[in-house]
């Protein structure tokens, strides 16, 4: 058993997610034990003739805090936290790209009220937190992260320090990413996109297909009867490159994630990976996964062919969809993928595995070189 971890456990309380899978938790069990939603075609009207693959929220409303604001309060009220509690929760909401899309609709002139979107007002990004503390009547601190695609994941360890303090009863932490034209053109114009579906860890995967994701986690002082816990977890930045990481890096971060969770290699029941589908980032996160676990690696799966690449929700998100299959007793299969990749070294389970319990390394690995990693645990029936 690895040394006790500074920070204890955090008890997941409730929680609540919207993907291109659909609404709530059976959604996603149902969906990603099948190999997960496909994904739909975007064609922008600045680009004629173009046509993009992306994961879209299912019937959702184009607007923001539409979506926000009931997966929010859906996971609050699973949680049980109402009144005084309520008041007092904080909020951390990790986004790529927070307000983009909402900027572009008023650009656009899709909005029906733009005067709601407060773009011009002091705070930036950062006032997506206290419009959505405003919208489900939450009183306490709001924090704001954007470090790419671990930006969720960091402000859930973030939230679990403030817990530890005793700065904080309970917190809500919040991915969320809309589709928008930036992120899509950006990642286009690195080269980085898929062709079709994204294949992660697939011998032929090409590139990754973004996706939408909006979910929601209360966390709160560890409790004997709380069947989900968060361990522990680690942050890492890359100074190597100023895009990818190195497998070195992602290594040390796994391994700072484990001993922050008190749990040996050898403790861990499955891996959920990054797995982005883009050639050098798989490459980079198996090559560092074997450097730290060895070449006889748990269950491994990734759940970007099924939900997108969520950006910076994917922590929250791809938790909360985790969480989903293994209440509904399994471990869900890694979508897209087809064909093993000798030069990984590692291969994706492709069919469903019966799993109940157990603790899970779970990836985030973010573009500039922002690693995060952390441990959830789900206790035995």
């Amino acid at each position: 058993m690895a040394v006790a971890a500074d920070n204890p456990p955090a008890a997941v309380l409730g929680a609540a997610t919207w993907t291109a899978c659909g609404y709530g938790a059976a959604a996603q069990a149902r969906s990603l034990r099948q190999g997960g939603a496909a994904p739909s075609t975007l064609s922008p009207e600045m680009a004629p003739g173009a046509a993009y693959a992306y994961h879209l929220l299912a019937d959702a409303p184009a607007g923001l805090l539409e979506v926000l604001a009931p997966v929010v309060a859906a996971a609050l009220d699973d949680a049980g936290l109402r009144g005084e509690a309520r008041q007092a929760c904080g909020v951390f909401v990790g986004s790529s790209s927070s307000t983009v899309a909402e900027a572009e609709q008023v650009f656009r002139g899709q909005l029906d009220d733009p005067a709601a979107v407060p773009l011009d007002a002091p705070g930036g990004h950062g006032r997506l937190p206290e419009r959505l503390a405003e919208a489900v009547g939450l009183g306490g601190p709001r924090f704001y992260f954007g470090t790419a695609c671990s930006s969720s994941a960091n402000a859930l360890l973030h939230a679990q320090r403030m817990i530890a303090r005793g700065a904080l009863d309970h917190a809500v932490v919040v991915g969320v990413e809309r589709s928008n034209w930036l992120s899509l053109f950006g990642f286009d114009s690195l080269m980085l996109l898929s062709g079709g579906r994204g294949r992660p860890l697939d011998r032929d995967r090409d590139g990754l297909v973004l996706g939408e994701g909006v979910s929601a986690m209360v966390i709160g002082p560890d409790t004997p009867d709380a069947p989900w816990r968060l361990l522990g977890g680690a942050s890492r930045v890359d100074t190597e490159t100023p895009t990818n990481s190195s497998p070195e890096s992602i290594a040390a971060t796994i391994r700072a994630a484990m001993a922050a969770a008190a749990v040996d290699g050898d403790e861990i029941t499955a891996i959920k990976a990054h797995g982005t589908g883009t050639p050098g980032n798989d490459l980079a996160e198996c090559t560092g996964l074997r450097q730290c676990l060895g070449e006889t690696l748990p269950p491994v799966t990734s759940l970007k062919g099924g939900l997108g690449h969520t950006m910076g929700a994917c922590g929250i998100v791809e938790i909360a969809a985790t969480m989903a299959c293994v209440d509904a007793g399994f471990w869900p299969p890694s979508a897209g993928f087809r064909t093993p990749d000798p030069e990984l070294g590692v291969t994706p389970v492709a069919a469903p595995v019966d799993l109940r319990h157990g603790r899970f390394l779970m990836n985030f690995f973010g573009f500039g070189g922002n690693n995060t990693a952390c441990v959830i645990e789900r206790h035995g029936d």
